[in-house]
């Protein structure tokens, strides 16, 4: 049994090999990824724990954040292959929200401090019990996955048309 994916998409080869090229084949599957993860970041975002909103707000598909309009924050670099995707965050705490953490311990000192945000009291402790997993990356693929395998479907074969439709 196979764990991969297949993406089927009817195409004219006879039409297209007048202007299909290696270059241009990865442009269009890039393209077509980049529609594909712009459906899973929709849902990460939404699936996304919020205090802030900058864990939402950093959701993108690396080299495309035209895609997600409300994006704020570091970019993620784009991967180096056209045939493949990113669709992540560059925040610092997200994958403990996704994947939560054990406890807690102080590392340069004796006591762990920090301020309540309830109270905005400064509190002390030996250590804490860390934070619970709070998955948004994961369920949004598993939720998207055949949205997604059509969005890509969909865009390679109207570019294709799009090209083979050229003079």
């Amino acid at each position: 049994m196979s764990n991969g994916i297949q993406i089927d998409v009817k195409v004219d080869f006879k039409s297209a090999a007048r202007w299909f090229t290696e270059s241009v084949f990865h442009d269009m599957v890039q393209e077509s990824l980049a529609q594909g993860g712009a459906i899973i970041a929709k849902e990460a975002k939404i699936n996304a724990p919020v205090d802030t909103r900058a864990l939402q707000r950093s959701i993108h598909v690396a080299g495309h954040t035209d895609l997600t309009p409300d994006f704020q924050g570091e970019p993620l670099v784009p991967p180096s292959s056209k045939l493949e995707v990113k669709i992540g965050t560059t925040v610092s705490y997200a994958a403990v929200q996704e994947y939560g953490c054990g406890p807690i311990y102080p590392v340069k000192s004796n006591v762990l401090s920090w301020i309540d945000k309830n109270t905005g009291e400064r509190v002390f402790a030996a250590w804490t019990r860390g934070v619970p997993p709070h998955p948004y990356m994961r369920p949004a693929l598993d939720n998207k996955r055949q949205e997604v395998l059509q969005k890509v479907a969909d865009t390679l074969e109207r570019q294709f048309a799009q090209k083979a439709a050229r003079p």
